[in-house]
């Protein structure tokens, strides 16, 4: 899939301090991660921030058009949009065999999604 980009679009009813890294649902990066790191970047796409409408259960006419028109524009623009910085496995970054991040790798308080990301 090289050369190729990857992005999830998705809807949640939830408002978006729902999916705060401290919220009961967790970070949409954390929920989404299995998809945009182990079946995107890991199988050679370039991962895209994932586009995440919220509170789609109180959408109204004009909620609904404006939705649409951000995601037009991500698409319209998908071109300049730069992919999620992953680590890659092999470049030093992770414990061999185990693939365990080393220490001192990730940015001070980083936690979660945040730990896989290039510094």
């Amino acid at each position: 899939m090289e050369g190729k980009k990857a992005i999830i679009p998705t809807t949640v009813g939830g408002d978006k301090a729902y999916y705060d890294p401290r919220s009961i649902n967790c970070c949409m990066d954390d929920l989404l991660y299995p998809i945009t790191h182990n079946m995107f970047f890991y199988t050679g796409f370039e991962a895209l921030p994932s586009h995440v409408t919220y509170e789609v259960n109180k959408a109204d006419e004009e909620n609904f058009n404006n939705s649409t028109k951000k995601f037009f524009n991500t698409l319209d623009n998908i071109d300049n949009t730069k992919p999620v910085p992953f680590r890659k496995q092999n470049f030093g970054d992770h414990e061999i065999p185990s693939c365990v991040l080393k220490e001192r790798k990730e940015k001070p308080g980083a936690s979660g999604f945040d730990l896989h990301l290039t510094m």
